[in-house]
């Protein structure tokens, strides 16, 4: 009797820390898929490649300046990237999830003034996002934090 208790107890055991390892990939991943920035002037695709997190722009509000020339990386502070397009730029990369509905040791570039931030990203819940953008140390320094929604 005490043998097949402890049975049970080893299994549900092993089935509780399984379901627990399987849930925190998944809480990870929740990250994952289409947000539209505050500004409402963009959509990023979230994915994952690897184990770290990376976001790319997959939809502009006006894919062309206003002369009809399609949007580039004007102020890139590198002259090669100037002429690529705005339209697929790999904007976010390097996030690591770690475990409390944050994302963190990504960055962030702004294409509208050529600088890349160190980035943490906060999900406040399944269709909000708080992506702050910071310099020096996220709880000291200068920081601006944009709010996007999940696209559904």
């Amino acid at each position: 009797m005490f043998r097949l208790i402890y049975n049970s107890f080893a299994i549900i055991l092993m089935l509780s820390l399984n379901a627990a390892a399987q849930s925190g990939v998944a809480a990870g991943d929740r990250i994952i898929g289409y947000w539209t920035n505050g500004s409402e002037t963009a959509k990023i695709h979230i994915y994952k490649s690897k184990n770290t997190y990376s976001g790319k722009i997959v939809e502009l509000k006006n894919p062309r300046d206003k002369a009809g020339n399609i949007q580039v990386d004007k102020y890139n502070p590198e002259e090669k990237f100037r002429t690529r397009t705005i339209m697929g730029m790999v904007l976010m990369k390097g996030f690591e999830y770690d475990g409390k509905d944050v994302w963190d040791e990504g960055e962030i570039y702004d294409p509208n003034s050529g600088k890349t931030y160190r980035c943490i990203l906060t999900m406040a819940h399944i269709n909000k996002l708080f992506v702050k953008g910071y310099v020096g140390y996220s709880w000291m320094g200068m920081s601006r934090t944009d709010t996007w929604v999940r696209d559904k």
